[in-house]
């Protein structure tokens, strides 16, 4: 038996948060980031297309220690 790896993990794979314009085609036209943290309440909101999580990722470079980190 073959194990397939389930799609958004290879979405994941592919996404590069250093160029997120190289990975548009990973994101719906209608994509939209919602953040809630209660240890960093300033950013929660909802954030739109890649622009807007662009600038929550920004935000959160400058807020936070340790920016944003993905595992897969």
């Amino acid at each position: 038996m073959t194990a397939t790896m389930h799609p958004n993990l290879s979405l994941l794979m592919d996404l590069d948060l250093q160029n997120l314009d190289a990975c548009r085609d990973l994101f719906s036209s209608h994509f939209v980031w919602h953040y809630f943290n209660p240890e960093i309440p300033q950013l929660n909101g909802d954030y739109a297309g890649i622009e807007g999580l662009q600038g929550f990722l920004a935000k959160l470079n400058e807020t936070s220690n340790i920016g944003f980190q993905q595992r897969v």
